[in-house]
């Protein structure tokens, strides 16, 4: 037996021994169930709040499947390496030394922010934090907090979880589409598919809960090692019509006149609680709007349009728009300072590879241009310090 094959063979006796003993303990569980009920005891509930994040310390390398390349343009189908911190940001790639005053900036969003199909020093986080230190010796670090299919709640969550902890002097949230892309099919960011849940609940039926575990003691104990062994059950990746995570949501999707007033209301609210919190805890906020390629005859090209939508393109393209909209508005009511790349960005496929995600080119630009606002914003105060 090769050692590839034996180490595949270890790996999943190892899960079976650990499903195994998951099965036990819940088996245990719901024969005790009846007499602990019964017990003056009150049980916890297993239910928490959802941290959508990578899993702590481990590399990964991903490469573009042949589908994906097919309808992108201006992409390099190679591997992409993808190293997560101690605390599930994605590193920088950065060999910087970092002093107890430096000034932290944190980045939150969707996977517009996480880009990971660009190499890991040309991610635009990464650049910002080596522009900033050669522009005038600032003692900068950034973080890249970005999360495929991240809302703007889960990025509020997640700043609020484990973003406080690095104590950052600034944080910048990026979030549209990924809002829109819910909100439009379920109405409220409560209602979701399993993926984008705010609230986990681990007493759901057996099936979910023994999976539940496998992910966890996968990416707790095995993250690399799964990553090395998925290529060969998967050499192409995972086929999107094999995972739908909108099965069962896209028959629902509301109206445009629907839409525009839940925007309003609760991806207002939700941007508007990530500037409070910011403020409350002596952090700048700074807002960006959300560039993309969105036209009246591109949208989300036709494997989007297959899988996710049944809005006309001229709603999906206004909707996101006003999205923006939404954006510009709260930094103008809460004096907070907003970085417009849908107008300082050229949008288009020299730099945005498919809708809305940055090629190498296209992250090395939003690189300078962020770069360019911290100094005009904040170039006094990193000097003072």
């Amino acid at each position: 037996m090769s050692w590839t094959k034996q180490t595949i063979a270890y790996f999943l006796m190892g899960l079976f021994f650990l499903s195994a003993l998951k099965l036990f303990d819940i088996g245990v569980g719901l024969i005790l169930f009846k007499k602990i009920h019964h017990q003056e005891k009150i049980l916890l509930t297993q239910r928490a709040l959802n941290l959508k994040e990578y899993a702590p310390n481990q590399s990964m390398e991903i490469t573009p499947p042949d589908a994906y390349i097919e309808t992108a343009g201006n992409l390099v189908q190679k591997a992409y390496s993808v190293n997560i911190d101690n605390n599930g940001f994605i590193a920088n790639g950065n060999d910087i030394d970092q002093f107890s005053d430096t000034y932290s900036i944190i980045f939150f969003g969707s996977s517009t922010t996480e880009a990971l199909f660009v190499d890991e020093r040309s991610r635009f986080p990464s650049v910002i934090e080596r522009s900033l230190i050669d522009y005038d010796g600032f003692n900068i670090r950034t973080l890249n907090g970005g999360v495929s299919g991240n809302h703007s709640l889960h990025s509020l969550l997640s700043y609020i979880g484990k973003g406080l902890l690095e104590r950052p002097s600034h944080v910048v949230l990026m979030n549209n589409a990924a809002d829109l892309s819910l909100l439009s099919k379920t109405g409220s960011y409560w209602i979701s598919p399993s993926y984008r849940e705010i609230i986990k609940d681990t007493n759901r039926n057996m099936i979910t809960r023994v999976i539940d575990t496998l992910r966890g003691v996968k990416n707790l104990l095995v993250p690399n090692t799964y990553e090395k062994v998925r290529p060969l059950f998967f050499p192409q990746g995972i086929r999107p019509e094999l995972f739908d995570e909108w099965a069962g949501y896209r028959e629902n999707i509301l109206l445009y006149s629907q839409i525009e007033p839940i925007l309003n209301k609760q991806f207002r609210a939700s941007i508007e609680s990530f500037v409070v919190v910011s403020r409350a805890w002596g952090i700048e906020p700074v807002l960006m709007t959300q560039f993309s390629r969105l036209k009246l005859k591109l949208c989300f090209g036709e494997q989007y349009d297959k899988l996710q939508n049944k809005l006309a393109c001229e709603d999906i393209v206004k909707l996101h728009q006003y999205g923006n909209e939404i954006i510009r508005s709260v930094a103008a009511e809460q004096d907070v300072n907003l970085i417009d790349l849908v107008k300082e960005f050229p949008q288009t496929g020299d730099y945005i590879y498919d809708s809305m995600h940055l090629n190498e080119k296209g992250s090395l630009l939003v690189g300078k241009i962020i770069t360019e606002h911290f100094i005009d914003f904040f170039g006094d105060t990193f000097k003072s310090k």
